[in-house]
C-alpha cells in the first residue's frame, strides 16, 4: 500500500486515505469531534505522508520501512499532526493561512502600487477575513497549488477527481475570495459595491494571471 501511494496510484492512496479517516476517528474525537477539524487534519496527513517537503526532502511516507504495521505508523503521525493543527487554529488564523494571504497579497504590479500602499492593512484584513469562508478543501488546494506548485493533474489524483473538477474547485475558490473580499473592503472602507470593484479590477487581473500558471 504504501509502495502504490508513493507511486501515484489512485486506488492506493484512496484506500491510505480510508485508513486514515478510521484510525483517526478516535485520536481525533478527543480533541476536536467537528467534521471540519477532521476533514483539516485527514488533508493535512495526506499533504504531509505522500508531498515532497521543503529543499526536495522525501514524502514522509517514505520513511516507513515495513517494520510493524502501517496503522501502527500511521497513528503517530495523525495524532502529531493534529495536535499541532490543534495549537495553530487556537491562534488568529488556521494554519498555513499566513503564508497564503502574503503570497495573493502579493499579486499586484506597480501599475497598482499606489493602491496596495495606500489600502495595505485594509487589503490584508480583508484577505484574512475572506479566507475564513473557504472549506478546509478549498484552504488546502490553495496551499498546495499556490504554495507547494502541485499541479492540477497530481491534485486530481489525490482526490481521485480528474484535473478539469480540480481546475474548477480552485476557479471557485478564487471566487469565493474576491467576492468575500469586497465585502470585507466594502464594510471596512465604507465604499460602494462599484468603489470597491475598481479598486479590485487591477487585482483581479493579477490574480488571473497568477492562477493560470497553476491550472494548466
Amino acid at each position: 500500500l504504501a509502495y502504490g501511494c508513493l507511486q501515484g496510484d489512485p486506488l492506493a492512496v484512496a484506500l491510505l486515505q480510508e485508513r486514515i479517516v478510521a484510525l483517526g476517528g478516535p485520536i481525533l474525537r478527543r480533541l476536536d469531534p467537528s467534521p471540519a477539524f477532521a476533514d483539516e487534519v485527514r488533508q493535512h496527513v495526506v499533504e504531509r505522508l505522500l508531498l515532497a517537503g521543503e529543499n526536495g526532502a522525501s514524502p514522509k511516507l517514505a520513511a516507513y520501512a515495513g517494520r510493524g504495521t502501517l496503522d501502527a505508523w500511521l497513528r503517530p503521525v495523525i495524532r502529531g499532526l493534529a495536535l499541532n493543527l490543534r495549537r495553530v487554529e487556537a491562534g488568529r488564523k488556521p494554519a498555513g493561512d499566513e503564508a497564503l494571504v502574503d503570497k495573493m497579497a502579493d499579486l499586484a504590479d506597480p501599475e497598482i502600487e499606489y493602491l496596495r500602499s495606500r489600502y495595505r492593512d485594509d487589503l490584508r484584513a480583508a484577505f484574512c477575513e475572506s479566507l475564513k469562508a473557504l472549506t478546509a478543501r478549498e484552504r488546502n488546494l490553495l496551499r498546495l497549488s499556490l504554495l507547494g506548485g502541485v499541479s492540477v493533474r497530481r491534485l486530481g489524483g489525490m482526490y481521485r477527481v480528474g484535473h478539469s473538477t480540480i481546475a474548477r474547485w480552485l476557479t471557485e475558490a478564487r471566487a469565493k475570495i474576491l467576492e468575500s473580499t469586497r465585502c470585507a473592503l466594502g464594510e471596512r472602507l465604507g465604499l460602494s459595491r462599484a468603489e470597491v470593484d475598481s479598486l479590485l479590477r487591477a487585482l483581479r487581473s493579477q490574480i488571473d494571471d497568477w492562477l493560470s500558471v497553476h491550472l494548466n
